[in-house]
């Protein structure tokens, strides 16, 4: 265990998740991440280095559990929680939606917070000290035609951050 500031990025083995982890490494972070994309997670730890990054599906509590301690246990600590992963989910009329779409976009845009918040706070408590941001996106401050699950996620994803 270093005095090495930790960043945990869901979703941070590409896109935006990786542009602020590269950003966050040059700022002096330690850089961790939980990722669905195996072959970006494997670029992800050649960047980073090894035990830097795990396959994860966020949407799944137990795996992100899995995820979270092996990753975080050797650090002892998370500095700053970035919950970065989403999906767009179904873009249809709320009554065409099929119920799986919708819980799917609703676990990984929302329950993935939760999920990884709930396990980061202890130790950011015990270090009195911690950062959380939650993506979201215009949608979480207006409504947006065919797109319910996703914009009720973000909608929510702000609330949670404002909690």
């Amino acid at each position: 265990m270093t005095d090495q500031p930790v960043a945990l990025i869901s979703a941070g083995a590409s896109g935006i998740g990786l542009a602020c982890a590269r950003a966050l490494a040059e700022a002096g972070h330690r850089v961790l991440t939980l990722d669905i994309d195996a072959e970006a997670i494997a670029r992800f730890q050649n960047e980073f280095g090894e035990g830097s990054a795990v396959v994860c599906d966020v949407a799944d509590a137990g795996q992100v559990e899995v995820a979270f301690h092996s990753l975080i246990d050797p650090h002892q600590r998370v500095d700053l929680l970035f919950n970065n992963a989403g999906i767009a989910g179904p873009q249809l009329p709320v009554e065409d939606i099929e119920v799986a779409a919708w819980q799917s976009t609703i676990d990984t845009d929302l329950n993935s917070l939760f999920y990884l918040t709930r396990l980061a706070i202890p130790l950011m408590k015990s270090r009195r000290s911690g950062l959380i941001l939650n993506m979201s996106s215009s949608a979480g401050r207006y409504g947006c035609p065919m797109r319910s699950p996703y914009v009720a996620a973000k909608w929510a994803a702000i609330g949670l951050a404002q909690t």
